[in-house]
């Protein structure tokens, strides 16, 4: 039953990313909804009752991409992806971060990082920490399907970079556990949304009794995520995600002594980066180069249309879609595009390999001396491209014993 449950996973996530195809930004004349339909797989035919409002929130977002792409003077590219047949407030739903009532958790950080001092060495023009190899710290993109686990993916994400940075080992962590372990009194519920840095507060406090619950983070494989929160906003109203499990049972026999050998990642504590002001980048620059990549939260209310270049903020794009925090990912890096003169952050995102660039978001960031942009004060104020200085945080991790998970 469980191998049949991964192999289900394992077939939807490659039938996604591997097998479905997109046009580029300049292919788009007098492409259809049937070939949209063809190129992403989509499982609707022209006989089920949603099809005509599908084709209809197609031909809008279509005619959105192409009004943004006439515009020359953007520095990104706006595409079609598995997005384009819903509407704006369906894609709401990916982005599900629950920033309400986080400061208390970034209150209780570790450690806290802030701008180069005089004399500091001077940063690198780049950091991308998608071409390190000794060791790799970075696993595959992944897909978060239409569960609002992004939280997770990136508490999971952070702490596979972090522990790669300790060992030298790269494991592919289990979000599933994360997501469905992490309980609500730390801001997080599952599919239904959550906070990164209460996953790790929880991880991290050794007064709670833990003779069922999570303890530390096993690897995918061996708690994938529920086939069902896969498909989250597909099922019947009322469902919840996932009760947590200790599928540790699964393997403690003696014909799965290897279990011992399995990956456990633990969390300490964790880190925060000061850097939600106008001068803030190069806070964030110092702790990419330091300490490793980096969970952010950001505004991604406009990010259903990126394909490519450096994504800005725009008076026109909308100041909720802009600056309203909702959605957690993983900094990489930031670098500098000479063709555009324009510097830039390097994002990861968990909407899959067919999204943006292969998965990844390049985001506008201020020349030095230039201020960074800011929010209106109703917004918090959150400052960066997309809000991307606002919740700058990362895990401190240990290896731990994999002798009780779930």
């Amino acid at each position: 039953m469980r191998a049949l449950t991964v192999l289900a996973v394992a077939l939807v996530l490659s039938a996604l990313s591997v097998d479905a195809k997109r046009p580029k930004w300049h292919e788009l004349d007098g492409y259809s909804f049937e070939q949209y339909r063809a190129d992403f797989k989509k499982p609707y035919s022209p006989s089920d009752l949603g099809y005509e409002t599908r084709k209809a929130h197609f031909e809008a977002n279509l005619k959105h991409i192409k009004a943004l792409n006439a515009d020359a003077t953007r520095t990104w590219r706006a595409g079609v992806n598995m997005f384009t047949d819903m509407s704006v407030a369906e894609f709401a739903k990916y982005n599900r971060y629950r920033r309400e009532g986080s400061d208390k958790f970034y209150a209780m950080a570790s450690k806290v990082h802030g701008a180069p001092a005089a004399g500091d060495v001077p940063l690198p023009q780049t950091v991308d920490w998608r071409t390190a190899t000794s060791p790799r710290v970075l696993t595959a993109v992944k897909h978060q399907g239409a569960c609002g686990s992004c939280w997770a993916h990136s508490a999971a994400e952070n702490m596979e970079s972090q522990y790669a940075l300790l060992t030298g080992m790269l494991p592919v962590l289990s979000v599933g556990q994360i997501n469905s372990c992490t309980p609500e009194s730390y801001n997080c519920a599952g599919c239904d949304g959550g906070l990164s840095v209460g996953a790790w507060a929880y991880l991290a406090n050794t007064s709670v009794q833990r003779a069922d619950i999570l303890k530390s983070v096993t690897e995918n494989w061996a708690y994938p995520i529920p086939v069902k929160d896969w498909f989250f906003d597909d099922q019947p109203a009322g469902y919840t995600t996932s009760a947590c499990v200790d599928t540790s049972q699964n393997w403690q026999t003696p014909a799965t002594s290897w279990f011992a050998e399995l990956t456990a990642v633990g969390v300490k504590g964790y880190g925060v980066v000061n850097s939600n002001n106008a001068t803030g980048g190069p806070a964030a620059m110092k702790a990419l180069r330091d300490v490793g990549p980096q969970h952010i939260a950001i505004a991604a209310g406009n990010w259903q249309w990126y394909e490519s270049g450096v994504f800005q903020n725009t008076p026109t794009n909308g100041q909720d879609a802009e600056w309203n925090v909702d959605h957690a990912v993983q900094l990489v890096g930031y670098g500098y595009d000479k063709e555009l003169d324009q510097n830039y952050w390097i994002v990861r995102n968990s909407w899959s390999t067919l999204w943006g660039e292969d998965g990844f978001i390049r985001l506008w960031r201020a020349k030095e001396g230039q201020p960074e942009p800011c929010s209106p004060l109703k917004y918090g104020p959150v400052c960066g491209t997309s809000g991307i200085l606002s919740d700058i945080a990362y895990p401190i991790v240990y290896e731990a014993t994999p002798t009780m998970f779930g």
